[in-house]
């Protein structure tokens, strides 16, 4: 199979500035097989390409339909991810809430949990958790290896990483400590408490002064997690107010966060949500339209 020269070029192209590529899909249907009809409901992915790093997350799921399917939410899902780019494929940054069984594994998705909610807007992400307790994990942790990143710093609430090119921060606002031991030495960063939360912020390094002056802006920015409301807000000088809660709000400077999004929307491929019609447009190649709804040919 040889891919069409076009697709290789979505895969090679790189923005000339930062961008936001916006996709939505259908929730994950329990049937193997293509099912007749897609569940109700979908989810929706944002993703902040800059030119030395990625960030991109879940920013809403719908829930599922029925009991029946609904075990299937989060199934091995990796909610949100910062990589940064020009180093090894390892580094990178992402929180997760552990567990021990089947398809919610140490790493690996929230089957049977359900108790993490997130939103990113540009480069900043928010993750809000409300772990029920029955289970047995009643903490965080994150991927965090310190040994990827050209330089890192430290405070009680806060991890900084320096990339070949980029900055990151991660803010824990219930403290975290270092695993010392074992598998995940060096790796893993783990943050106490069930109800939970996690803010990571991404900068170009050429937008600064220096990682210095990156840390002490973020340091500046204002972070607010009400436990009790469950509700996470974070003022970031770059990306603006930035809300969540486990109600399922989301907000920007104040303004409800709408989820009405097409089936992709990116400066290279555009698709109305249930349309069927797929329209590419990449630098150097004919323009063209996929269009599904036709029958196929016989």
């Amino acid at each position: 199979f040889r891919p069409d020269p076009a697709v290789a070029a979505i895969a090679a192209w790189e923005p000339e500035r930062p961008v936001e590529i916006r996709e939505r899909k259908h929730l994950h249907n329990i049937c193997d097989m293509q099912p007749e009809r897609p569940l109700d409901g979908s989810v929706r992915k944002l993703t902040f390409r800059s030119a030395n790093f990625l960030l991109g997350s879940v920013v809403y799921q719908d829930d599922y339909p029925d009991d029946a399917s609904r075990v299937y939410a989060f199934h091995q899902q990796h909610d949100w991810d910062l990589f940064l780019r020009g180093g090894s494929t390892r580094c990178r940054i992402f929180t997760h809430h552990p567990g021990d069984f089947g398809e919610h594994n140490y790493w690996t998705g929230d089957l049977g949990c359900r108790c993490g909610r997130f939103f990113q807007h540009r480069s900043a992400v928010l993750a809000l958790y409300d772990i029920p307790a029955d289970q047995p994990m009643q903490f965080i942790h994150a991927c965090f290896p310190k040994a990827e990143f050209r330089e890192v710093a430290e405070t009680e609430f806060a991890l900084f990483a320096a990339g070949p090119a980029a900055y990151a921060a991660l803010l824990l606002p219930n403290g975290w400590s270092r695993t010392e031991e074992g598998e995940w030495a060096g790796i893993e960063v783990t943050s106490p408490g069930a109800v939970n939360a996690a803010v990571c912020e991404a900068g170009e390094a050429a937008d600064y002064a220096s990682f210095a002056a990156f840390r002490e802006e973020i340091l500046s920015n204002r972070l607010t997690f009400d436990r009790g409301a469950r509700r996470l807000v974070y003022e970031s000088k770059r990306c603006g107010r930035i809300g969540l809660g486990a109600d399922g709000s989301r907000s920007v400077d104040g303004v409800p966060a709408r989820f009405d999004w097409p089936l992709y929307d990116s400066p290279l491929i555009r698709s109305g949500w249930d349309s069927g019609v797929v329209e590419i447009t990449v630098p150097g190649f004919p323009a063209r339209t996929l269009d599904f709804t036709l029958p196929p040919h016989s």
